[in-house]
C-alpha cells in the first residue's frame, strides 16, 4: 500500500515509521513544498496521511480527496467548524474512506474503560472528571501552537482527544459547554530568538453536558512546573472507575471490595496506540470498509472546540 505522509514533525518522526513497520511504501513530504506534495499525491497513492499544522488541513485534505485518495487527518480537524464541515462534506460527497487521528481510542487503558462502561459495570454514566498537568510546553519556543489563528492551543492539541473520548464513552452528544482558559506566557522567543506574542491557551478547564445527562469536567495544563500523573474518574449509578496514569484501573462498587487492574503492554503506550490505529486504517483502506473515528468524529469535536473558545471570551 502506498502512503503519502504530509508533515515533517510528528508525521515524519512518528507516523511514517508506523506505516513502514506495517509494510507500506511511504513518502514524506513537507506541508510547505507544494510541488512535492502535488507530485506525491498523484502517484497512484492509496492513502494520504495529513499531519500538517491545523491551518493547512483544509487545503491538504481537499487536494487529496480530489486525487481520489483515502485520507487520514490529524487533530484538531482544521481551525474552525467551517473547515471541518467542508472537509467532511467533500469526503462524504466523493464516498472516500476517511479517518481522524484520535489514536487514544486504541490505548489499552481507554479500551478497558470503554469495555467496562458498555458492559454496565458501573451502571448509567452520571459524571466524569479528567485531569492532566504536564510541563510539555513550558520551555517550548514560539510556533504555530501558540497562535490561535493558526489552530494552536492546548485545547485543540490535547483537549480534542479528551472530548472525543467523552463522546465515544458516553455515546451521546454535547448540548451545553463552557469553560475558562489561560496563557501562562504572553510572549515567547521563536527559534530565531525573536519575541512573539502568544494568543493561544496553554491551560484550560471546561465542562460538558451531554444529551443523555452525563456531565464531564476537564482540567488540563501543558505548562505545569512538574509532571503529574493524569487521573480519570467515572461515576456511574452503581459504581466508580478510577484510572491513574493510564496504568492502574480501580473499579469500586458499594459493599464490595475494590478491584484493581494493572494495564501494561506496548499498545498502552503512546507509540503503541498510534501503531494499533494505523494498522486498523491500513486494513480499512485495503478492505474498503468504514472505520471510526472518521471525519464525522472530527466534525463533532470541532463544533465543541469552537463553542468552548467562544465561551472563553
Amino acid at each position: 500500500m502506498k502512503v503519502v505522509v504530509i508533515g515533517t514533525g510528528f508525521g515524519e518522526t512518528v507516523v511514517a515509521p508506523g506505516y513502514q513497520r506495517l509494510g507500506c511504501e511511504v513518502t514524506v513530504v513537507s506541508p510547505r513544498d507544494d510541488e512535492a506534495l502535488r507530485k506525491g499525491c498523484r502517484a497512484g497513492v492509496d492513502l494520504v496521511s495529513v499531519h500538517s499544522p491545523p491551518f493547512m488541513h483544509r487545503e491538504h485534505v481537499l487536494f487529496a480527496l480530489e486525487q481520489g485518495c483515502a485520507v487520514l487527518c490529524d487533530k484538531p480537524f482544521g481551525v474552525s467548524t467551517g473547515d471541518a464541515r467542508e472537509m467532511y462534506d467533500a469526503a462524504r460527497e466523493k464516498g472516500t474512506p476517511n479517518f481522524l487521528n484520535f489514536e487514544f481510542r486504541c490505548r489499552s487503558s481507554n479500551l478497558k474503560v470503554k469495555e467496562l462502561v458498555d458492559s454496565g459495570a458501573i451502571g448509567r454514566l452520571q459524571h466524569g472528571s479528567w485531569q492532566s498537568f504536564t510541563p510539555l510546553l513550558r520551555d517550548r519556543p514560539y510556533g504555530w501552537l501558540f497562535n490561535a489563528s493558526l489552530g494552536g492551543g492546548w485545547l485543540g492539541a490535547y483537549g480534542s482527544h479528551l472530548i472525543d473520548n467523552i463522546l465515544w464513552l458516553s455515546d451521546s452528544r454535547v448540548i451545553q459547554c463552557g469553560g475558562v482558559s489561560s496563557i501562562s506566557q504572553s510572549q515567547r522567543k521563536d527559534r530565531d530568538g525573536q519575541l512573539q506574542t502568544c494568543t493561544a491557551e496553554d491551560a484550560v478547564s471546561f465542562q460538558l453536558t451531554l444529551e443523555n445527562g452525563f456531565t464531564a469536567t476537564v482540567d488540563i495544563s501543558a505548562v505545569a512546573p512538574v509532571y503529574l500523573a493524569p487521573v480519570t474518574v467515572l461515576i456511574g449509578s452503581e459504581g466508580v472507575i478510577e484510572l491513574y496514569n493510564d496504568e492502574t484501573l480501580v473499579l469500586k462498587k458499594p459493599d464490595q471490595e475494590a478491584e484493581t487492574l494493572t494495564i501494561s503492554g506496548e499498545q498502552n503506550q503512546f507509540m503503541g496506540a498510534q501503531a494499533a490505529w494505523l494498522a486498523k486504517v491500513k486494513d480499512a483502506v485495503q478492505s474498503g470498509e468504514s472505520l471510526r473515528p472518521s471525519f464525522a468524529d472530527g466534525l463533532a469535536t470541532a463544533r465543541i472546540l469552537e463553542q468552548l473558545r467562544q465561551s472563553f471570551g
